[in-house]
């Protein structure tokens, strides 16, 4: 350890390199949240809790409709629809 390095700054430090590999398994692992699709060619979703649409892709399996309740995976900025929601 530098002479100059205070102990609560190595801590910082670490606490912010250990919240940097968190995240990053967080979006390696991806995230399943409900959507509402709003359109369908090129899909767009709203996932719930936001007001704005993204861009999503699917499976091949999936033929979405307007207004569909949609499970999705989102990894980072990809948004996958995965299928219809139900309840």
């Amino acid at each position: 350890m530098n002479e100059r390095t205070h102990p609560h700054q190595q801590v910082q430090r670490t606490v912010r390199a250990l919240n940097r590999m968190i995240a990053k398994q967080v979006r390696a692992a991806g995230v399943k949240q409900l959507a509402t699709v709003s359109q369908t060619s090129p899909i767009l979703v709203v996932l719930d809790g936001a007001t704005k649409t993204v861009p999503a892709s699917r499976l091949t399996s999936y033929a979405p409709t307007v207004n569909d309740r949609v499970l999705v995976e989102v990894f980072g900025r990809q948004v996958i629809v995965l299928g219809t929601f139900t309840t």
